[in-house]
């Protein structure tokens, strides 16, 4: 294979520059990094990239798992390595696509002096299609219908709302929450629930510094 060649997608300048300078000095060539999905497909030379290191989040737009899998969809051996600060990507929407087979879930905050990106590269550059095992998540994991209706709470939606958008009933949703409150931790007895609820949300997806 020769030298490892990546392309870095980040929406976050400080991140691109962070990753390419560590990359580099491990001896991987670091062909492009770019902030969206856009100008990652344009690029004229992914037909020589070994491995596509994305973030989730890319702003407005397609996200991380999106471009994954257009880029797969054009070259079906290159290596995916996602990054993303989420636990469970389903907290920020449901309709996500799959991350591509071999594909290598990496959260951020499990990322130490870069070692981690770079055992992550090496793997999906040498398998870029190997079956792999789903990282456990640190945090508490959630059904479909958990993290929609948390999704839901916290865009401030009642219980009538969630409930008429569900095509269930009040009950059915007071249980879901219920349930949600249990995995989190949280009793009634703590305070308001839903402030309760979207407060631990804002921590699982790493948004709480600027949460007001």
């Amino acid at each position: 294979m020769g030298r490892c060649r990546v392309v870095i997608v980040d929406n976050d300048a400080f991140t691109r520059t962070t990753l390419t300078a560590a990359l580099a000095s491990k001896s991987f060539e670091v062909v492009a990094a770019v902030g969206k999905a856009s100008e990652c497909l344009a690029l004229g030379d992914l037909n020589t990239v070994h491995v596509a290191l994305l973030d989730l989040d890319l702003g407005s737009g397609p996200t991380g798992l999106d471009l994954a899998k257009a880029l797969r969809e054009r070259f079906p051996k290159i290596g995916i390595v996602l990054l993303t600060t989420y636990d469970d990507p389903r907290l920020v929407a449901s309709n996500l696509p799959p991350l591509p087979k071999g594909g290598i879930h990496l959260r951020k905050r499990d990322v130490h002096d870069m070692k981690s990106v770079v055992q992550a590269v090496l793997a999906a550059a040498t398998k870029p299609v190997a079956t792999r095992s789903r990282p456990v998540a640190a945090g508490p994991t959630f059904t479909q219908a958990q993290s929609e209706v948390l999704r839901d709470v916290v865009q401030g939606l009642s219980n009538a709302q969630i409930a008429a958008k569900r095509g269930t009933s009040s009950s059915a949703v007071e249980k879901i929450i219920a349930r949600l409150a249990e995995r989190l931790g949280v009793s009634p007895d703590d305070g308001n629930l839903r402030v309760i609820l979207t407060q631990e949300y804002l921590k699982l997806t790493g948004k709480l510094d600027g949460y007001e």
